[in-house]
């Protein structure tokens, strides 16, 4: 029998009779009559038939740490198991002989014609995308299994960047695979090039794994308040997301409200994404809808969005003895448009020279009183922006960092954005200047994220609404101690404004900022920031959940009282928790958080708890989009 040995990085299932065993390094696997020693990580390309065999005499994982184990421990062991290998070879051939198809690299297939595209879907629960043997027999796996349906072939097709008759191209392949795991409703993919013989022609395999498409989830205040979420990111398998959320508010009229989004994530092979929004509800009406399409790969030349809304909603002016509140009703409309050209390939790094421009409406039919030195945030105005970028990016897979065992898609490179816009409002106009400049970048000591934001209108010679911002985020490379993985994460960031508008400020933010801390005074127009955190992924599952234990430590400092930063108060939050996660589950990761606080906000205690739902963060990406005014933040 004769098999076709490749890195594991390589691993996927093949179609049409044939499917792969991925095996780790000094595993003995014996086939009928032939005994083989692995001594790399490998993925073996094999009938269904023998695949079955091995799935019946061994059962999932266990068949390869079990042989492992008890035939690789010593030198001796797995020599004479090399000698097996040839003997058994050369004097027994197999029965049956079946040549496997070969496993080529993206670089030696490259400007090879694309034969055919075929596609896997593996179940949600009970398999593996770096081991498609896994199968599970338990009837609740199934049972859960038996209420998805997988991602068609069809929008898997419509979310690639290659097509059947294409030379293929390496970079269409990474994009592809990438792009597909950044898809809300798949957990992983991986893309294979398989040489059938021909010479000039490949077969393209994906294999692709989805998220469970339905998810609840409540965010409770108490018995009065409360939000009631459902959603479906995947309904049918067609790649649309719809979700209904049930507001309630004793204290309102009416006491119920709603709250929907329907979403397709990709119009037909255009890469365009449709939203559309509808609340209703006593603080806040909303409807509109959204058509855009980003920048989401280097190759990508045109972008652009157009999207008109209306809102009403009830804001209010905070002060120490009372708060005053009032409606502010507006419609808005934009629309932008951006062309890439590509500046420099190299490899898998890719350079771009990205123009765009942007024109924004706003028009506010109810409102408070407006002047040049009055509410000028609800002044109608109309924007019109330019920016200039060049953007080089390039990735690296990983693991263990914002999600708790699927790939990861770590970006590289750097963005430099110049920003130049003119607004005109009903009182007078303005220019606007601006620039960011961000990196992604590995050292020994792990990976590093710098940015730096600055921008402001220019009027009459003075800057107003300006703001200067710098910030670094930092995650350390994994570290193994026994069974857990580690990783050290921080971040530090300062942000100050320029002659903001009154009432226009920054907060301490009880997410980012300390987390748990929550304040509606803890507010100034400038703010310096230091988080801390040490996350350890715990070897345990339950369900298909796995625990990960943190300890943090936050410190932040806000002119709130003094307009020197430094003659503020230092607030700090240490703590320790554990986090709770599915990646095979669309719901928020659950958190349990426990606090102190040295110096807490007057009226609050110095000791916190906190169990709550944390959205899914997945590492952004660095690019150039739609140009806008920098946040202030």
């Amino acid at each position: 029998m004769m098999m076709c040995l490749q890195p594991l990085l390589l691993m996927a299932q093949i179609p049409e009779g044939m499917d792969t065993v991925s095996v780790q390094k000094r595993t003995v696997l014996i086939l009928k009559d032939t005994s083989f020693l692995v001594k790399n990580d490998t993925i073996l390309l094999l009938p269904d038939s023998i695949v079955q065999r091995i799935r019946q005499q061994a059962g999932e994982t266990d068949f390869y740490l079990k042989l492992k184990e008890r035939l690789s421990r010593k030198k001796a062991t797995r020599e004479l198991y090399d000698a097996l290998v040839s003997e058994k070879d050369k004097k027994k051939p197999p029965a049956r002989a079946v040549v496997p198809p070969h496993v080529l690299k993206y670089n030696e297939a490259k400007g090879k014609i694309i034969r055919a595209i075929r596609f896997k879907k593996l179940d949600v629960f009970g398999t593996s995308i770096n081991d498609t043997t896994r199968y599970s027999d338990q009837w609740l796996v199934k049972f859960a299994n038996a209420f998805h349906v997988n991602t068609h072939s069809r929008i898997i097709r419509n979310n690639i960047f290659f097509e059947t008759g294409d030379r293929l191209d390496p970079d269409a392949l990474k994009d592809s695979e990438r792009y597909l795991r950044s898809l809300d409703y798949i957990k992983d993919a991986r893309i294979i090039v398989i040489d059938r013989g021909d010479s000039d022609q490949v077969e393209i395999l994906i294999i692709t794994k989805d998220v469970f498409s339905l998810s609840a989830d409540i965010n409770y205040s108490d018995i009065d308040k409360f939000r009631l979420g459902i959603t479906d990111n995947n309904i049918l398998g067609f790649g649309h997301e719809l979700r209904n959320e049930i507001l309630y508010d004793a204290e309102n009229d009416p006491e119920i409200g709603y709250a929907g989004r329907y979403r397709i994530n990709s119009i037909g092979k255009t890469f365009i994404r449709a939203d559309m929004e509808f609340v209703t509800s006593e603080p806040l009406d909303r409807f509109g809808v959204r058509f855009e399409r980003q920048f989401i790969t280097p190759e990508i030349r045109w972008a652009g969005g157009v999207s008109a809304f209306g809102d009403r909603r009830e804001l209010g002016y905070e002060y120490p003895d009372t708060t005053i509140y009032f409606d502010v009703g507006q419609d808005e409309q934009e629309l932008w448009l951006g062309h890439s050209l590509v500046l420099q390939e190299e490899g898998e790094i890719r350079s771009n020279l990205i123009l765009s421009g942007l024109y924004a409406n706003h028009d506010y039919y109810e409102r408070p009183f407006v002047s040049a030195d009055t509410n000028q945030l609800f002044l109608d105005r109309q924007l019109y922006m330019m920016s200039f970028g060049v953007s080089q990016r390039y990735y690296e897979k990983g693991r263990l960092i914002a999600a708790f065992g699927r790939t990861e898609d770590i970006p590289l490179g750097y963005t430099a954005q110049l920003l130049i816009g003119h607004e005109r409002n009903e009182l007078y106009s303005r220019n606007y200047w601006g620039g960011r400049v961000e990196a992604g970048t590995f050292t020994n000591l792990g990976y590093f994220r710098p940015v730096v934001e600055v921008g402001g209108y220019l009027r009459d010679g003075d800057w107003e609404q300006a703001l200067i911002r710098v910030q670094t985020g930092y995650f350390s490379n994994l570290y193994r101690f026994n069974k857990f993985q580690f990783r050290q994460f921080f971040s530090i960031g300062y942000t100050t404004g320029i002659n903001r508008y009154t009432n226009e400020y920054i907060w301490l933010d009880e997410d980012t900022d300390v987390r748990g801390l929550e304040d509606n005074f803890l507010r100034g127009s400038k703010k310096l920031r230091f988080n801390w955190e040490t996350v350890a992924f715990t070897p345990y599952y339950v369900l298909g959940f796995r625990f990960a234990l943190f300890a943090f430590a936050d410190l932040a400092i806000i002119n709130d009282v003094n307009k020197n930063l430094f003659d503020n108060k230092l607030y700090q939050g240490y703590g320790i928790g554990v986090r709770v996660r599915n990646d095979n589950l669309a719901i928020n990761e659950l958190q349990i958080r426990l606090a102190f606080y040295p110096n807490p906000a007057p009226g609050d205690s110095r000791f916190g708890a906190d169990f709550s739902g944390r959205p899914t963060v997945n590492i952004p990406d660095l690019r150039i989009d739609k140009p806008l005014p920098i946040q202030y933040r």
